[in-house]
């Protein structure tokens, strides 16, 4: 009751005072940002020459980026706020995204957009300035699971170059990859019946000829 109406509380005060954290910082930036333009992002999946197709991706619109360049952080993360605040270095990224993952899971946060893989491609179009977080559901290829990293970005992305990036493309990289025991593919069965049958079909057909050979000889 104490936790739902710390949510209700928060809520109503950032709808008349939005909450603001410090953005990531722009120092190495060699142009000014603009906030009013929408950005792309593409996902290549690739890996081992595995076709993927309708894989779900859950993108989460986290927080908007200000004139000010602050994040204004969306109220489905109201609660965890503080963990925006003063990003630094890659460390703090990482961490972040767990506690974000976790956030998501323990909360059964819905995702801002769900689109599918297709031919190991996603193409999220038109998304407005912010930090967005996207998760890949993992994927079965009946040899093993892929958990593909889950990505947390800033949208436009600031490039090597310091120049701002518009069209953001993104290998998602695989986290981990589960081998699948025999008991747990669900194709292993079928497969074992299958190759057991025609070894008995096999071994009938073999003791026909056997016996047909016999029996003319006996004739003869």
């Amino acid at each position: 009751m104490i936790s739902i109406f710390k949510t209700i509380l928060i809520t109503l005060i950032s709808m008349i005072i939005p909450i603001n954290v410090n953005a990531i910082s722009t120092d190495s930036a060699t142009e000014v940002i603009d906030l009013t333009k929408n950005s792309n992002i593409i996902l290549n999946y690739n890996y081992d020459n595995i076709i993927l197709d309708n894989t779900g991706v859950k993108i989460y619109f986290v927080a908007s980026i200000n004139s000010d360049l602050k994040y204004q952080i969306n109220n489905n993360f109201l609660e965890i706020s503080e963990i925006l605040e003063g990003i630094k270095d890659e460390d703090e990224w990482n961490d972040i995204k767990e506690k974000l993952n976790t956030y998501i899971i323990s909360n059964n946060i819905k995702e801002t957009n769900y689109m599918n893989i297709y031919n190991n491609k996603v193409i999220i179009k038109d998304l407005k300035p912010g930090l967005y977080f996207i998760k890949t559901d993992k994927v079965n290829n009946n040899e093993s699971y892929l958990i593909f990293d889950n990505i947390l970005i800033n949208v436009p992305n600031l490039s090597i170059d310091g120049a701002w990036n518009y069209e953001i493309d993104i290998i998602p990289k695989i986290e981990e990859k589960i081998i699948i025991n025999e008991e747990d593919n669900p194709n292993t069965g079928d497969n074992i019946s299958i190759y057991f049958y025609l070894l008995i079909l096999s071994i009938l057909g073999i003791v026909s000829l056997i016996v047909s050979f016999l029996l003319k000889r006996n004739n003869s």
